[in-house]
């Protein structure tokens, strides 16, 4: 069953925009906007212990077209509403003048996790002179005492993935710049009180086209991640990496593989864990029978030992399952209740699916990757997915994007377990 819902309407986008002035809601589902005046991008959402929700975005200041943007990471907490409670900002404004020069101070939030006493871990950049470094910070459960940490290198990085190994120390996952500016992937790992760096560890599988928002770590703390490399100047390939990172271990390889043909562009944009291995989603330019076509939402299984077990592509149909050679990109997943998957991918909405420019789009698979259901939410704006999450209740939440008259604004949309609003 397909049920666009068109949902972003500019009146309900001007009621819900005020952030400080929305009104508390009871419902089991809601659509939620936030924005403060700049461009806000969304990045990541985990819901909390309370039943809220933690949203990590970030802010372009940009006062004028001649002044060059810096950014502020946006931390924003909810309730199980998806109502605001608080929002805070780091470096926070009036504390972003950068004493050693004229520039402001611009720092970037890419991953973030929930620490075992309420409070969370970000990692992202801190972009000084045109150049990214890798920047680690923690906050309490009110987004306070913020501290940062930055990996001085002469080479530019950025984090994008930040987990807690067992012993509580960190471990960062990003892209460093090779002095041919090649991108290669970079693992990092931090103390957890002091945040001062234990090692890093480069791992040169090719130039990055980008990595997954999620690092993963078994009971042995070893690392798994995946995302999208080009090498020797082919197509796009997804890699499924495992590093071993226990005490005594400077991140060595243990299996760096590719899960795509040869000839055949793809890219892996999340994972997540799906039984006993993992699950990747992104897109392929590969249709079903082997042609090569229009961009569809492309699914991935692979065991932990790193073989993949099955690949499957959604192209986007009209009723009588006819392709709409549209373009459609997978952005992130998570499991279900009953075993199965929750994609969630942006579609550009030609044909007969959509309203304008790109829309939110859900697939609900069995745990063979069989579609039960699809929704898509969307307005005549660009609506891009980032998140998605299952929530306790069992319903969903999608977090994105929305470009409303040039501005960014962040979304919040919940669904019940079919993928409707109630």
């Amino acid at each position: 069953m397909r049920f666009c819902l068109y949902l972003f309407c500019l009146a309900l986008l001007v009621s819900c925009a005020s952030e400080e002035k929305a009104g508390p809601a009871a419902a089991s589902t809601f659509l939620r906007y936030f924005n403060g005046g700049n461009n806000d991008e969304a990045r990541a959402i985990i819901q909390t212990e309370d039943q809220g929700f933690i949203i990590l975005a970030n802010t372009a200041i940009k006062p004028s077209e001649l002044i060059e943007a810096h950014y502020k990471i946006k931390l924003i907490k909810t309730d199980a509403y998806g109502n605001q409670q608080w929002q805070k900002f780091y470096p926070a404004y009036g504390e972003d003048d950068n004493t050693q020069g004229n520039s402001k101070l611009s720092y970037k939030g890419n991953g973030i996790q929930i620490l075992s006493n309420g409070g969370y871990v970000i990692t992202g950049e801190d972009i000084q002179n045109n150049s990214s470094q890798l920047m680690i910070m923690t906050v309490d459960s009110e987004g306070n005492t913020p501290h940062y940490k930055t990996i001085k290198s002469t080479l530019s990085m950025s984090g994008t993935a930040v987990t807690t190994d067992s012993n509580g120390n960190f471990l960062a996952l990003g892209a460093i710049s090779s002095s041919t500016n090649v991108k290669n992937m970079v693992l990092c790992k931090f103390r957890k009180t002091s945040l001062d760096s234990i090692w890093t560890g480069t791992y040169g599988a090719g130039t990055v086209i980008n990595l997954a928002s999620k690092l993963y770590l078994d009971a042995g703390d070893n690392a798994f991640w995946g995302g999208t490399i080009r090498k020797d100047n082919t197509t796009n390939a997804i890699r499924f990496i495992k590093i071993i990172t226990a005490d005594g271990n400077e991140g060595g390889i243990d299996f760096d593989l590719p899960l795509s043909k040869p000839g055949i562009t793809e890219t892996g944009n999340d994972i997540c864990r799906f039984g006993n291995g993992f699950a990747i989603i992104g897109t392929t330019n590969e249709k079903r029978g082997g042609a090569l076509g229009d961009f569809d939402i492309l699914f991935k299984r692979v065991s932990a030992d790193g073989i993949e077990l099955s690949s499957k592509s959604f192209p986007v149909t009209n009723q009588n399952q006819e392709d709409q050679g549209q373009n459609e990109t997978g952005n992130a997943l998570c499991t279900t209740r009953d075993g199965g998957m929750l994609l969630l991918g942006t579609i550009d909405t030609q044909g007969t699916l959509g309203r304008g420019d790109k829309d939110f789009y859900l697939i609900k698979t069995d745990a063979f990757g069989t579609v039960e259901w699809t929704q898509s939410y969307g307005s005549k704006f660009e609506d891009i997915g980032v998140s998605v999450i299952r929530t306790n209740d069992g319903g969903y939440v999608v977090l994105g994007t929305t470009t409303l008259s040039r501005v960014k604004t962040i979304t919040l949309l919940k669904v019940n377990g079919t993928g409707n609003l109630e």
